[in-house]
C-alpha cells in the first residue's frame, strides 16, 4: 500500500492521506466517538499508524489489515520506545513512501509533545499536517458533569502538567500563584502521583482548602470514575478509592456543579472488560453497544470470513429457478449472496421461484 494516494474529501479543503506525508492526529480522550471526522478519514485511509497508549481506544475495529500499527506507548516509569526513536520512525516511514498517521492522545499541541515531533519533521523535510483533537482536561470535566468556565464563577481556565514535582526549587509551574486566583478553574493533567505536594502549595497560595475539587480516573472512557471533595481532603479520598492514572485534577468554584449537571451516571458494568471475536469488519456495532454499558472492549477477532470466487456460485445464481429452498446458514451468506446478485444485475425476484 505505500505510495498510496487518496482523493475523497471530508471538507471543502481536506484530501485524504498522500504518500510520504505525516499527519499528527488528536485522538481525543479516549471515547471513539470524540475522534474528528478530518482525524477518522486520515486514520482509515494511511499506510501506517504510529500511536500512544491513550489513543488505542480509537483504532478502528475494521482497519485494513495491510496497514502497518507501530505501537509506541509510554505510562509512568515505562517508556519502551524513547521519544528520540518514535521521532526517527517517522521520518523512516515516510522516507519509505509511506502515509504515516501518529494517532496521539487528546490534542497533539497540548502536552501531546506534537510541536516537537512537527519540528523534527520540518527539519528532515518531510510534510505534514496537525490535526487537532478534544483534549482530556475540558472533555474529562465536561463528562464529569464539571464546566470549567461559568460566567460569574470561572472566567479563566489554566490547562497544567500536574507530572511536574511541584517540590523542585527549579520548577516551572507556580502552584502558589494557580492558588492564588479565586475566578479560574485549574485542570492538571497526570498529577496522582504529585497530588498531596500540589494541594499544599496552592492552599500556601491562599486557596481556600474548602474549595471544590475533583479527580477524574479514566475520563470518558467505560471506567471513567470521579472522586470529589474540598481541596484539602481530596488527597486522602484519592488513595482511599484506588485512583490510578490516567487522571485529570480540577479545582475551582465550577466543581460543585457536578452536584446537578452529572449527565453520565456511572454504568452498571463499569470497568468490565469483554473481548470480542466477531470479524474486524462486523464488530463496529457490538463495540457500540458494550461501551455504551460501560464495558471495556478488547477486539480479538477470531473469525475472518471471505465471499466464495465468483466463478464457483455464478452458475448456481444462474440456475436459481431449479430449486426449491434456499437456505442462509449467516447473516454473512445473506450479505455475500445480494452482493454477487447486484455484480450480475439481479435482484431479490431471482429468488421468486423458491418457497422459502
Amino acid at each position: 500500500m505505500a505510495g498510496r494516494k487518496e482523493h475523497g474529501r471530508s471538507g471543502e479543503d481536506n484530501v485524504g492521506p498522500v504518500a510520504g506525508t505525516v499527519y499528527l492526529v488528536g485522538a481525543g480522550p479516549g471515547d471513539p466517538g470524540l475522534l474528528t471526522l478530518r482525524g477518522r478519514e486520515i486514520l482509515r485511509a494511511c499506510d501506517a499508524v504510529v500511536y500512544d497508549r491513550l489513543a488505542a481506544t480509537v483504532l478502528p475495529p475494521d482497519l485494513a489489515p495491510e496497514v502497518e500499527l507501530h505501537y509506541c506507548g509510554k505510562r509512568a516509569g515505562s517508556h519502551p520506545m524513547p521519544q528520540a526513536e518514535i521521532n526517527d520512525l517517522l521520518v523512516r516511514l515516510a522516507r519509505e513512501g509511506k502515509s504515516v498517521c501518529r494517532l496521539k492522545g487528546g490534542d497533539p499541541f497540548v502536552f501531546g509533545r506534537g510541536g516537537e515531533e512537527a519540528a523534527v519533521l520540518r527539519e528532515a523535510g518531510i510534510p505534514f499536517e496537525v490535526v487537532p483533537g478534544v483534549t482530556a482536561g475540558i472533555a474529562a470535566a465536561t463528562y464529569a458533569g464539571i464546566p470549567v468556565t461559568q460566567r460569574g464563577e470561572a472566567v479563566r481556565v489554566c490547562l497544567v502538567t500536574g507530572h511536574e514535582d511541584p517540590t523542585k526549587p527549579d520548577g516551572q509551574v507556580d502552584w502558589k500563584s494557580l492558588g492564588a486566583d479565586p475566578h479560574g478553574s485549574v485542570v492538571a493533567y497526570m498529577p496522582v502521583s504529585n497530588l498531596p505536594a500540589i494541594v499544599a502549595e496552592m492552599v500556601a497560595g491562599g486557596l481556600d482548602p474548602q474549595t471544590p475539587a475533583a479527580v477524574i480516573e479514566r475520563g470518558t472512557l467505560p471506567g471513567q470514575r470521579t472522586v470529589t471533595a474540598p481541596l484539602g481532603e481530596l488527597p486522602d479520598r484519592v488513595e482511599q478509592a484506588g485512583i490510578q492514572p490516567p487522571a485529570l485534577f480540577v479545582v475551582g468554584k465550577t466543581v460543585a456543579w457536578r452536584e446537578r449537571l452529572a449527565w453520565r451516571d456511572e454504568p452498571p458494568l463499569s470497568g468490565k472488560r469483554v473481548i470480542v471475536t466477531r470479524p474486524a469488519d462486523q464488530a463496529r456495532r457490538l463495540v457500540a453497544g458494550v461501551r455504551g454499558l460501560g464495558i471495556e472492549p478488547l477486539i480479538c477477532s477470531a473469525i475472518r470470513t471471505r465471499p466464495a470466487a465468483e466463478s464457483e456460485l455464478a452458475p448456481l445464481v444462474a440456475d436459481l429457478d431449479r430449486y426449491d429452498w434456499v437456505f442462509f446458514t449467516s447473516e454473512n451468506g445473506v450479505r455475500y449472496f445480494f452482493s454477487l446478485l447486484a455484480r450480475l444485475d439481479r435482484d431479490v425476484r431471482a429468488l421468486g421461484g423458491a418457497t422459502g
